[in-house]
């Protein structure tokens, strides 16, 4: 294997051990052009810096001025990470201080008893590598594969410190989101390859178009949001202009022209909002209100917007009586077998709500059910309506498994686990058939007390799955430290994977991961018979997306849902 950079460190107080590193380097083909030596923690921390361009550090664990664990604390203390893999060399073997260093980022360590050049190059080279795919799945954390713009994620959290310095300094700020018109037609009538060159597209035209100091961001399928630092109203609002102008254009792909054009909703700081989330809901009810007076227009968030968040103050309303009264339903989607995809093995239950004339986004129900507290009402009704339906089903499908997915605060509430515990009981479902899905964004919010429930639950015998994963934080550290049995890869992943290989590596990095720690994976997002292909050839053991099946509302048996699920569309 050659390493990319030419320069090693090796950090040893002892001459006669580093003349023994040097020499046995030297009888292996290493790959180094350059090898620094130095002999203290200070030294250490010093060639590790920013400009740091090591491959590798090989740091001996006792040093005259302190030990591994004090550079590597020093790292954690600064929130930073090192800037290369480090191998620990060490006098003996040490469990408990194995496991704190590998928690603070070293990638690998060697008992100085067991050195060999093969050992020695082969450790190097492992390091290396790892360093390498986890490097990968950071990126994939923030960025956005498609466009190379900020995710959601790293956006939100942008907003978040420009929300606070803003109003630390008396700073005026604009918040721009946008989405495609009609780009559903894009992707029905010119095909899903062409809707994401089509969003590649416009994500280098909004890199382009913003200062240095702004920040552009793909929030999710074709929605986009902009962040203006220090920008008044008036200078939004141009802003705003001159990218609607610079968005209404031809995209030429292949033999086709695809005209888009886009909506626009902005809100400008100070405004109503007391919080950057509050803030966030202006601009997107500012885009709502572009799209309703007739899409390729912007409009700044006022009291006409507003009344847009009455509406929603209406539905919050009428939701506890809507839960009440029955009036939400379940859904249902197959999950199927990677090695058959005809073979059903699970079903996820979504909640699906409809006002008068109007279905409810799920998001929106589910944000409205934690915003009234009303988190163990909603679940145990779902869970009622859920177990119910499972319990019929299983009575020709003995095997099959029921996916439930949980929202963040849920899995922090001792009680929800307490109710699950009970109804299961209840309904006589047997706990191991039960999948317990969380997104590891929502774990990361509260991990300790989201790893308690897990660990209640996984004590009572229910399975645990991270949903999304890849989109939020993709530490393979904190991956083997849940007790979870399933990784749910994000569909984005496969929905990209023509036009992104990287994608594929990802994907086969992650279900070797799962699979070395013996967990299963499901693949999102599967919507034609080549994503079938793929996710078989890439290990993946399970199935999910509108190719294979739709969610539906089952109104018979097990053969009648299976038939309303093929048909679609779904709910």
């Amino acid at each position: 294997m050659a390493l990319e950079t030419s320069s090693l460190l090796i950090v040893e107080d002892n001459p006669a051990d580093m003349t023994l590193y040097l020499r046995l380097l030297e009888e292996v083909d290493h790959g180094f052009e350059h090898i620094e030596c130095v002999s203290t923690i200070k030294a250490a921390s010093d060639c590790l810096g920013s400009n740091s361009k090591h491959a590798c550090c090989l740091l001996d664990f006792n040093l005259p001025d302190g030990s591994a664990l004090n550079l590597l604390e020093s790292f954690e203390n600064n929130q930073k990470l090192a800037p290369c893999p480090i191998v620990i060399i060490t006098g003996q073997e040490d469990t408990k201080n194995a496991v704190r260093l590998l928690k603070l980022g070293v990638q690998d360590y060697i008992v100085k008893d067991d050195l060999s050049p093969n050992t020695l190059i082969r450790t190097i080279q492992n390091a290396v590598q790892t360093w390498k795919l986890t490097k990968q799945l950071e990126q994939l954390a923030l960025y956005d594969s498609l466009t190379g713009l900020t995710n959601r994620g790293l956006f939100l959290e942008k907003l978040e410190q420009t929300f606070n310095e803003s109003v630390r300094y008396k700073h005026c700020f604009g918040l721009i989101m946008l989405d495609l018109d009609r780009f559903k037609s894009i992707n029905d009538i010119y095909g899903h390859e062409a809707g994401d060159y089509v969003l590649s597209v416009v994500g280098k035209k909004l890199e382009n178009f913003i200062r240095k100091t702004d920040t552009a961001g793909r929030l999710g399928g074709d929605e986009f949001a902009i962040l203006l630092p220090e920008t008044d109203e008036d200078s939004s609002r141009l802003v705003a202009e001159k990218l609607l102008a610079s968005l209404t254009v031809d995209i030429v792909y292949r033999n086709s022209v695809i005209p888009i054009t886009a909506s626009i909703g902005l809100t400008v700081y100070p405004s109503l909002a007391d919080d950057s989330k509050k803030l966030m809901r202006q601009a997107d009810v500012a885009l709502y209100r572009a799209k309703a007076k007739g899409r390729a227009q912007y409009v700044t968030y006022n009291e006409n917007e507003k009344r847009l968040e009455d509406e929603r103050e209406l539905l919050k309303d009428a939701l506890p009586m809507a839960l009440a009264e029955g009036k939400l339903q379940v859904a249902f989607q197959p999950i199927f077998s990677a090695h058959d995809n005809k073979q059903v093995v699970a079903i996820e239950a979504l909640t699906r709500w409809q006002h008068y004339d109007k279905w409810i986004n799920p998001i929106e129900t589910i944000n409205l059910v934690m915003e009234l507290g009303l988190d163990i009402e909603f679940h145990d009704w779902l869970l009622k309506q859920s177990f119910t339906k499972f319990k019929e089903f299983q009575l020709t499908q003995p095997a099959l498994q029921l996916c439930l997915n949980l929202p963040a605060n849920v899995c922090h509430n001792p009680k929800f686990s307490e109710l699950v515990i009970k109804l299961t009981s209840q309904y006589q479902v047997a706990p191991n058939s039960v999948i317990l899905e969380v997104t590891e964004t929502h774990l990361m919010t509260y991990p300790e007390k989201a790893k308690e429930c897990l660990l209640r639950l996984v004590e009572a015998k229910f399975q645990v799955a991270i949903d999304d994963f890849g989109t939020g934080y993709s530490s393979m550290e904190y991956i083997a430290d849940l007790p979870c049995n399933i990784l749910k890869i994000d569909k984005k992943f496969f929905l990209e994977l023509e036009q992104n290989q990287r994608n594929a590596k990802i994907i086969e990095a992650i279900c070797g991961l799962a699979h070395g720690l013996d967990m299963r994976v499901i693949a999102e997002g599967i919507e034609n018979q080549m994503l079938c292909q793929s996710a078989l050839e890439l290990e993946c053991d399970y199935l999910q997306g509108f190719h294979l099946g739709y969610p539906a509302i089952p109104s018979g048996n097990w053969e009648t849902f299976l038939l309303e699920s093929a048909k679609g569309p779904y709910i």
